[in-house]
C-alpha cells in the first residue's frame, strides 16, 4: 500500500495515468468505509484551460445525478496545488472487456438486463437535463453483481481532453458511437442523440459487431450519415423482431424519427406500445454547444493561476448520505462560476410537471401562505421559496417590441425565493467562500442619482453608494452592486439558479397577464418604492401583502431589479420551459428599481446590462426545480 495521501484518503494503488493527471483507488480513514476512486488534476495542467473546463464539467455533471446505475459523487476538493474528483470504486468490467472476452454474443436474457439497467440510468440523466455525449462500451461498467454503471460525464466541447480510451475523437467523443448530426457544425443535439449511441451499443451488444466497423473515421462518419446497418441476422438469429425495430428505430438517421426518451426504447424493445409515453425533455436543445458556456477570458483567468485553489478552504461532500447530496460540488461552482460558467445553460435543465401543488405540499416543511400557495425554507440558504405551479400562463405585451408578443408560455413547477437576496445573506456566502464581486475586483462600480449614472470608486454590496456602509442596519436590505456573475455565483453555492425570465415573470403576474403584481392597479407607495431619484433601497417584505404577486412572492417591483439567466434578445419564445437564447452580451434584468417610473414595474418589462455590470439599482433573487431532501 502506498504512503501516499489525498485529502483524508489514503492512496491503495493508481488506477490509470494519463497526460492531465492521474486516478487512484482509495479509502478514507472512517471506520468501514468504502473503496473509492479519485481523479486527481495535477499541477501542469492548471496551465491548460480546456482541461480545466473539462474537470470541472464532470464534478458539476455528477453533483446533479444520484441513481444506482451511475457512478456517484462523494467529493470535490482542491488538493494541494490540484484538484481531486472522488467518486465511487466500480470493481467489475467494463462493458467494451465483457464482449471482448465473449466467444459469440451474450446470452440473451443477460443482454436484456444490460440494456434495461443502462436505459434505466439515461432516462434518469435526461430527466435531469443531461445530456452525456460520449456513450460507448468503455464508460459502461458492470459490477460482480451484474450492476450496470454509467461513467464519464465529463466530456464536454473539447474532444482533446477527453479520457485516453477514446483513441479518436471528433469534437466530443468517438466516432463509431456518434448520431450523425453530431458530425455537422450547426447540428443541434438532444437527448436523442444520446438515442441513437445507445442503439449503436446495443446493436454491439446483441450481434458483437459495431454497425459501421471500419478504422477509416471519414467512412465511419459518412456510413453513420449516409448508410444503414447490417441487419441484424447477418450476425445472430432468432432476436426477436421487436428488439431488432427498437434498435433500428433508435438508429433512425433523422432524429425526428427516433425515440424521444429511453423509456420508450425500453418499452419497444421489451414488446410493448411505447407510443403514449410522454418526452422527458423538449425536442431540441437551444444549441450544440449548451451544455457548457464559459466566459473564456474569466476562465483563462482561473487556468492561468496557481493560487486559486488555495483559497478554496471549505470542502464539499457528497454522497456519504443523503444530506449531503445537495451540496454535492456547491463550492466548486461559486468559483467556476467566478470565472464565467454559466450555471443556468451548463446543463440544458428541463422537466416536466412533477405531480402538481398537491403532490409537493405533503413533502415535510411546506406551509400554505397568506395567498394560498405553498412555501418552505430551503434547506442551504434558509430563504423561504414559494412553489410556483406548473402551468400556462401569458407572457409579454404589446406596448414595446422588445416586449412583444403576448402569447400563452407554458412552465412546469419551480420555486422562487419570496424576497430578494439580502445583504445579511449575501455576507454568509462572502463569509464561507471568500468570494470576491466584479465590482470588487474593479474598484468601482455604477451608481445612479438623479436618473444620473456615475462610475464610482468604491461602491460595492458593501457600501453601494461609494460612501457608507449601511452596516448591520442594512442587513434587510436588497444585496446590490451585484453583476450577473455574482448572481449566479450565490444562487450555485445556495444549490439553486438564477430564475428565467419566464419563470420570474410568471411567479410576478400569475397566469392571467396582470400588469404588475398586484393586479392593474396603477402603482402607489404603498405598493412599492418607485420614482424616487434621490433615494436608496428599503428592506425587503417592507410593503407586506399589497406588494405581494398571486403567489405571494414578495417586491417583484421597485425597490431593487433582479437578474434574470436569460440572454437579452428580442422576445421570440418557446411554448414549454423557455431558456432565453444560447449566447449573449447583455442578461435580461426584471422589476424596475426605486429611481424609475410606474412604467418599470410592470411585470412584462424588460431590461438588460452586460454580465460584469453592477449597479445600485440591481439585486437577485434565486429559483429552482426542487428542494433538498
Amino acid at each position: 500500500m502506498s504512503d501516499k495521501t489525498i485529502g483524508e484518503y489514503k492512496v491503495i494503488k493508481p488506477l490509470g495515468e494519463g497526460g492531465f493527471g492521474i486516478v487512484y483507488q482509495a479509502r478514507s480513514s472512517a471506520p468501514k468505509s468504502p473503496l473509492v476512486a479519485i481523479k486527481v488534476l495535477n499541477r501542469e495542467a492548471l496551465g491548460n484551460e480546456k482541461v480545466v473546463k473539462k474537470f470541472f464539467h464532470e464534478a458539476m455533471i455528477l453533483a446533479r445525478l444520484d441513481h444506482p446505475n451511475i457512478t456517484r459523487l462523494f467529493e470535490f476538493f482542491p488538493d494541494r496545488e490540484a484538484y481531486a474528483i472522488v467518486m465511487e470504486y466500480v470493481e467489475g468490467v467494463s462493458l467494451r472487456e465483457l464482449l471482448s472476452s465473449q466467444r459469440g454474443v451474450l446470452p440473451f436474457d443477460r443482454a436484456m438486463d444490460i440494456c434495461r439497467q443502462i436505459l434505466a440510468a439515461f432516462q434518469y440523466a435526461h430527466e435531469n437535463g443531461i445530456i452525456h455525449r460520449d456513450i460507448k462500451p468503455g464508460n459502461i461498467m458492470i459490477n460482480p453483481k451484474g450492476q450496470v454503471k454509467i461513467m464519464d460525464f465529463g466530456i464536454a466541447k473539447y474532444s482533446s481532453v477527453a479520457s485516453s480510451e477514446t483513441k479518436t475523437t471528433w469534437r466530443w467523443g468517438a466516432p463509431h458511437y456518434m448520431a450523425p448530426e453530431r458530425f455537422h457544425q450547426d447540428g443541434a443535439i438532444d437527448m436523442r442523440s444520446d438515442i441513437y449511441s445507445l442503439g449503436v451499443v446495443f446493436y454491439e451488444i446483441f450481434t458483437g459487431h459495431k454497425p459501421f466497423e471500419s478504422s477509416d473515421t471519414i467512412r465511419v462518419i459518412y456510413c453513420h450519415i449516409n448508410e444503414l446497418p447490417k441487419p441484424f441476422d447477418n450476425y445472430i438469429q432468432g432476436l426477436p423482431e421487436h428488439v431488432s425495430n427498437a434498435i433500428f428505430k433508435a438508429l433512425e438517421k433523422d432524429p425526428e424519427k427516433r425515440f424521444t426518451s429511453c423509456r420508450q426504447f425500453l418499452l419497444a424493445m421489451e414488446g410493448k406500445d411505447p407510443g403514449d409515453v410522454p418526452d422527458p425533455l423538449p425536442k431540441r436543445a437551444n444549441h450544440e454547444d449548451a451544455t457548457l458556456i464559459v466566459g473564456d477570458e474569466l476562465a483563462a483567468a482561473l487556468a492561468a493561476s496557481r493560487d486559486g485553489s488555495q483559497s478554496w478552504t471549505s470542502r464539499v461532500k457528497a454522497g456519504l448520505s443523503k444530506n449531503y447530496r445537495y451540496l454535492v460540488g456547491l463550492s466548486i461552482l461559486l468559483v467556476v462560476l467566478a470565472v464565467g460558467l454559466a450555471v443556468e445553460k451548463n446543463f440544458l435543465v428541463f422537466k416536466r410537471d412533477a405531480g402538481g401543488q398537491a403532490d409537493v405540499a405533503a413533502i415535510s416543511g411546506h406551509r400554505t401562505n397568506s395567498s394560498g400557495h405553498q412555501e418552505a425554507r430551503h434547506p442551504l440558504d434558509k430563504k423561504i421559496m414559494v412553489l410556483i405551479p406548473g402551468s400556462e400562463f401569458t407572457m409579454g405585451s404589446d406596448r414595446y417590441d422588445d416586449e412583444k408578443p403576448v402569447q400563452r408560455v407554458n412552465l412546469s413547477a419551480f420555486y422562487i425565493d419570496r424576497t430578494p437576496v439580502t445583504r445579511k445573506e449575501f455576507a454568509r456566502f462572502v463569509s464561507e467562500t471568500n468570494y470576491v464581486t466584479d465590482a470588487e475586483k474593479d474598484g468601482a462600480a455604477f451608481v445612479r442619482m438623479n436618473r444620473k449614472w456615475e462610475k464610482t470608486p468604491g461602491a460595492s454590496w458593501k457600501m453601494p453608494d461609494g460612501k457608507t456602509d449601511p452596516g448591520g442596519d442594512g442587513d434587510n436590505l436588497p444585496v446590490t452592486q451585484v453583476s450577473h456573475n455574482d448572481a449566479a455565483a450565490y444562487c450555485a453555492w445556495a444549490g439553486k439558479e438564477l430564475p428565467t425570465e419566464a419563470r420570474w415573470e410568471k411567479a410576478a403576474r400569475g397566469i392571467d397577464g396582470g400588469v404588475y403584481p398586484w393586479g392593474d392597479q396603477v402603482p402607489e407607495n404603498s405598493f412599492a418604492h418607485f420614482d424616487d431619484p434621490k433615494g436608496q433601497p428599503v428592506a425587503v417584505g417592507k410593503f407586506g401583502q399589497k406588494s405581494h404577486s398571486p403567489y405571494g412572492v414578495s417586491d417583484m417591483a421597485g425597490n431593487v431589479s433582479q437578474w434574470c439567466s436569460d440572454w437579452y434578445a428580442p422576445a421570440v419564445r418557446e411554448y414549454r420551459d423557455p431558456r432565453g437564447p444560447a449566447s449573449g452580451t447583455e442578461r435580461v434584468v426584471k422589476g424596475g428599481a426605486f429611481v424609475e417610473g410606474p412604467d418599470s414595474l410592470r411585470s412584462s418589462s424588460r431590461d438588460h446590462y452586460a454580465p460584469n455590470f453592477a449597479s445600485n439599482l440591481i439585486g437577485f433573487r434565486c429559483a429552482c426545480e426542487k428542494l433538498g431532501q
